[in-house]
């Protein structure tokens, strides 16, 4: 579910049915367990729009929020989940 899902957001942001924010705010709300707080569908998106594979850029997190004691986080981080550990 989760794949088909966003792949369909995908296509609604392509073509313009829905903006990229409202997608990612509702794939995080439907598709992840336990789903992120929304406001961090604010950092999703600054990770989507600004994501480059050769040049991993810093995203800044929200007041309270930290990534290995930090208030930055590698896009790559946000945009692509951890591996579940057995």
């Amino acid at each position: 579910m989760g794949y088909a899902t966003a792949a369909g957001y995908a296509e609604a942001v392509t073509e313009g049915s829905i903006s990229l924010e409202a997608a990612i705010g509702a794939h995080m709300s439907t598709n992840l367990y336990p789903p992120p707080p929304a406001y961090m569908t604010a950092v999703a998106v600054a990770a989507v729009e600004g994501y480059d594979p050769e040049d991993d850029h810093m995203v800044s997190l929200p007041e309270g929020v930290t990534y290995k004691e930090q208030n930055m986080a590698p896009a790559m981080c946000s945009v692509v989940p951890a591996p579940a550990e057995a």
